[in-house]
């Protein structure tokens, strides 16, 4: 505005004119105190209250006699920068989870996820992965819109009669929970391999519903009880 003025040499309420605003716009001073310090004491008991967010810190405030309002303190509070920091939520596993064995020659374990992918219609589309943990050989990928837990038995029925079966099966991402399998897939894939003697780690759960199912999994099977 002032660099207007001067080079072409226009009056105030021309140059207001040409740029688009008002002349009490122009002539404005801002009539705001200055907030240092309370940003400075603001910052100060954040220093010493860590866990306190500006709510909290705003009631000290009112205590040691600030009078300032909540929408004022949270605008210093966040041009100060100042947060609470969120804790992250501590992930303690359902059982505990066995290590994964190392194979030492082929066939000797498998390891076997899903992985899950949209299609264009909304459909989601799953994919039964199982891979030979010695020789990193894909084994059989199964892709369908639905995984039941007698098709991931059926799958590993016909590895079987080609392969043989493992000592172990074991989910391929050994580090994640057992999430990844469907609670009905574990509860019907389990009661199989223990009746193949396979060791696998997929149970998960509560411990006094999990015998329940895996005795209803095994009538559906076909293996009869034990």
């Amino acid at each position: 505005m002032t660099h207007i003025m001067h080079v072409h040499g226009l009056g105030v309420t021309r140059s207001c004119g040409l740029i688009g605003i008002s002349r009490s716009l122009y002539h404005y001073e801002s009539r705001r105190p200055d907030d240092e310090g309370l940003r400075q004491r603001l910052c100060e008991l954040a220093a010493i209250k860590r866990r306190y967010g500006y709510r909290r810190l705003h009631v000290l405030m009112q205590r040691e006699g600030w009078q300032v309002n909540r929408k004022k303190l949270l605008r210093v509070y966040r041009q100060a920068g100042l947060s609470v920091r969120r804790r992250k939520r501590k992930r303690i596993a359902g059982v505990e989870r066995q290590l994964k064995v190392q194979a030492t020659m082929p066939n000797q374990s498998w390891s076997m996820d899903f992985v899950s992918d949209g299609l264009a219609d909304g459909r989601r589309l799953r994919c039964l992965n199982i891979v030979d943990d010695f020789t990193k050989e894909c084994l059989a990928i199964e892709v369908d819109t639905s995984l039941p837990g007698t098709r991931v038995v059926s799958v590993l029925s016909r590895l079987s009669e080609l392969r043989g079966f493992p000592f172990f099966i074991f989910p391929l991402r050994q580090k994640q929970r057992t999430r990844a399998h469907p609670s009905n897939t574990r509860l019907i894939v389990h009661p199989w391999l223990v009746h193949l003697e396979v060791l696998g780690n997929f149970m998960t759960g509560q411990r006094r519903t999990i015998p329940t199912l895996i005795a209803r999994s095994r009538i559906h099977l076909g293996l009869g009880q034990r």
